[in-house]
């Protein structure tokens, strides 16, 4: 009989039978255990004792039955039942307070924040600083955060040298720069914070912030919700409240993360302080300036659509491009291709745009002047494949890719400028000669160098394919444009 038809069988004998033989057992000793006791607690009595005892007896039997009854099925079911409740009312307030709290910073009285919520209020809330009343009830010693994932560690402290800390970015060097979480360690050097960024702690004995998240402790036991709140602490008022079964200050979030840009903010019932963190972040500054350890996240919208501009198709003029068969080091294509896994390509393109002011990294602008990582977003669609965008020089080249060399489609390449304005657009006429050892070609990476423009492929080997010299592991193919054929780049 074949696996699929055991199964079949085991499902169809029901339960019990699937379980293993002495588990089964246990299971039906203990039910017929109970079973016998319920039985034996009501005749017993009626057996052995008479008159005003037997009668006493048998209402005390009930009594205890009916609490263990109320205890194990009805109260639990009630307790649930509040839960929800009080679940779905934090939900409808959070519903009903769309807007967002304006501050440099805020205090948690309960380290309830997960670890990588602390790094992200930084870079994407772009808060100053947090203040963070230290958790030393637990075993794992003095906490600020709790960890992401079930088997990571949470953010513990050096030291508990005073009940409050309070973290800002600072820079690599410092004697208050403290010591990641695993998890944490080596995010501060890449985007967006600026390379030479550490996380300064220091401790305080009272709070300096205006704003706090505050717990009005539930009773649980009473049925009487509690309110997870932010505080205004120069005015002792509720900026914003939301309704919590949490007694103690200790239920952790269910998420991992607060909201990303462009997204509505956090509504989870069972984390109201979590989403009251989530609504906390700092206006972005009226004036450009450097980035303070940190860039702001920018979008630009492209001002005609990428479908748009291929619809236009084969009547965009015509460049032609030159294939050229290359190899590459597995560093060199990582840091053509992957400048993010590339540990020094980062500081590489913020010391360029703080010479040039706008320097390439990946598909990201890095605006010095303005303090400003920028993205393009070159169509309305949410899903324009098969399109790439990457920066190149100071501006952005949207690519479409051509998948293989039988493919009639031609590659257009479209260039916008740093606030997302089209500066030109171009059919790439295939080469005459493909690639001798590349199936097909898709555009990876681009670059300029003083006489090309070039789009480089990761190129997935023929079988044919000879095999790359020694120390250069990986075949490659580029597509060079002389610059002179194209408009101006920048």
């Amino acid at each position: 009989m074949s696996r699929d038809a055991r199964a079949g069988r085991s499902r169809q004998r029901g339960f019990a039978d699937s379980l293993p033989p002495q588990l089964a057992a246990l299971i039906f000793a203990v039910l017929a255990a109970m079973v016998v006791g319920f039985v034996l607690s009501f005749v017993l009595p009626a057996r052995l004792l008479g008159g005003q005892t037997r009668r006493r007896a048998l209402i005390l039997v009930a009594t205890v039955w009916l609490g263990l009854l109320g205890w194990y099925i009805v109260k639990p079911n009630i307790d649930g039942n509040w839960r929800l409740a009080t679940f779905k009312e934090c939900e409808a307030q959070a519903a009903a307070q769309p807007g967002l709290i304006d501050a440099d910073g805020f205090a948690d009285e309960a380290a309830l924040l997960r670890n990588g919520m602390i790094l992200q209020l930084f870079a994407e809330r772009r808060v100053s600083f947090i203040e963070i009343k230290v958790n030393t009830l637990t075993r794992k010693g003095p906490v600020i955060a709790m960890a992401d994932g079930t088997y990571e560690p949470d953010w513990t402290v050096p030291g508990f040298q005073a009940p409050w800390v309070r973290l800002e970015l600072g820079k690599a060097g410092s004697p208050d720069c403290t010591v990641l979480p695993r998890e944490l360690e080596g995010q501060l050097s890449r985007p967006p914070f600026l390379p030479d960024t550490c996380l300064a702690l220091r401790y305080l004995n009272e709070p300096g912030a205006r704003y706090a998240l505050s717990l009005q402790p539930a009773r649980d036991g009473l049925h009487v919700q509690g309110k997870w709140q932010v505080m205004d602490r120069s005015t002792g008022q509720a900026v914003m409240s939301l309704a919590t079964v949490d007694p103690t200050g200790t239920h952790i979030s269910a998420g991992r993360a607060l909201s990303r840009a462009g997204q509505p903010a956090l509504i989870e019932g069972t984390s109201p302080h979590t989403m009251l963190a989530d609504r906390i972040r700092k206006s972005p500054p009226r004036e450009p300036a450097p980035p303070d350890q940190v860039f702001m996240m920018e979008q630009v919208r492209a001002d005609r659509d990428i479908a748009a501009i291929r619809a236009d198709g084969l009547a965009l003029p015509a460049v032609q491009a030159v294939s050229q068969s290359t190899h590459r080091t597995d560093q060199e294509q990582v840091t053509l291709m992957e400048p993010e896994r590339d540990r020094d390509a980062w500081p590489r393109a913020v010391e360029a745009a703080k010479t040039e002011g706008l320097a390439a990294y990946g598909q990201n602008l890095v605006d010095w002047p303005h303090g400003a990582l920028v993205t393009l977003v070159p169509s309305a669609a949410a899903y324009s494949y098969p399109l790439k965008v990457l920066a190149v020089g100071k501006g952005f080249l949207a690519v479409t890719t051509v998948r293989g060399a039988s493919d009639p489609a031609q590659l257009m390449i479209a260039r916008f400028r740093r606030d997302g304005t089209l500066a030109w657009a171009r059919q790439v006429g295939t080469p005459d000669q493909p690639s001798a050892w590349c199936q097909g070609f898709r555009v990876e990476a681009a670059y300029a160098t003083t006489l090309d423009l070039v789009l480089a492929d990761r190129c997935v080997a023929r079988p044919d394919a000879p095999p790359a010299p020694a120390g250069l592991k990986v075949n490659g193919q580029l597509w060079r444009i002389p610059l002179a054929a194209l408009p101006p780049l920048d």
